[in-house]
């Protein structure tokens, strides 16, 4: 649970940023979930 928080907040915080490139964001927050 607590790595999903993290994982929930640095999704957060990167919004802004992966606002310019969602598909590449999308991307990589799969790979992280199929990791997790």
């Amino acid at each position: 649970m607590k790595y999903f928080i993290l994982l929930l907040l640095f999704f957060v915080s990167n919004t802004t940023w992966a606002h310019n490139s969602t598909g590449f964001h999308f991307h990589e927050t799969g790979a992280s979930l199929i990791i997790l």
